[in-house]
């Protein structure tokens, strides 16, 4: 039985018909193949957007959430600045993301958050007054990625415990919590526009073409009109002859 499809969406970097079945007992649910949705949600957009925008905030908080679970105790081999009151220097040290944390004194329990952000994945927080790291994720990203550049994320913001630049140490601590971090890099350098039209219909191709078209008649015009202007002022009003 084919069902009415009411919309199409991204998720885990995919495209998902969503469709509506009358006899559907709950309001929105994802089979692996398609999003389903009762009469009632496939007949109101507004409220069928909300119920997909809160379905990827909770698969997101639960992928991220297992992220932090899993990196949080990891050793990261980096070197950290001290000072001995006169003058400033770096030690080699071997620790966890959790034990560092004690060691500054700041609470071990690592909030974050979900938002949407314009040009950011994610974003860390440090609040010495309250003594507590957040953590920033943006909602974009369980609809362009299935798991695995997520955690990369996440890895990037938990080296920031250590390192609050991006500069060569910060680089090698993130190695040791994410290893094949320049696979993840190299695809959210493509940045958060370009992910969005990665994931799309084959409207894009008509989309250029209507710009090509569109193009081609401007220059046509721009050269007719200077074409003209040329002829009549080296003819002064005389009759139109050929320029080569």
């Amino acid at each position: 039985m084919n069902l009415p499809q009411v919309a199409t969406v991204p998720y885990k970097g995919k495209k998902y018909p969503v469709v509506m079945k009358a006899g559907q007992w709950s309001e929105f649910r994802f089979d692996g193949n398609k999003f389903v949705v009762n009469k009632r949600l496939g007949e109101n957009f507004n409220l069928l957007v909300k119920k997909y925008e809160d379905y990827c905030q909770s698969e997101l908080r639960g992928v991220i959430r297992r992220g932090i679970a899993k990196l949080r105790t990891k050793k990261i081999s980096t070197e950290l600045e001290y000072t001995d009151g006169k003058s400033n220097f770096l030690k080699k040290v071997n620790m966890s993301v959790n034990d560092y944390i004690k060691l500054l004194g700041y609470s071990s329990n690592l909030d974050f958050k979900i938002g949407n952000y314009e040009k950011e994945w994610g974003i860390n927080e440090i609040n010495p007054r309250s003594k507590k790291f957040t953590l920033f994720f943006n909602a974009t990203l369980i609809k362009y990625d299935n798991g695995s550049h997520i955690e990369y994320v996440v890895a990037h913001e938990l080296t920031h415990v250590f390192h609050r630049d991006h500069g060569p140490l910060f680089q090698k601590a993130l190695v040791n919590l994410f290893p094949k971090k320049n696979s993840s890099e190299e695809f959210f350098n493509r940045g958060i526009s370009n992910l969005f039209g990665s994931v799309s219909d084959n409207s894009g191709p008509i989309f250029y073409l209507i710009v090509g078209v569109g193009v081609l008649v401007l220059l046509y015009w721009v050269f007719g009109s200077v074409a003209t202007f040329f002829q009549g002022l080296f003819n002064f009003g005389g009759p139109a002859k050929p320029l080569f």
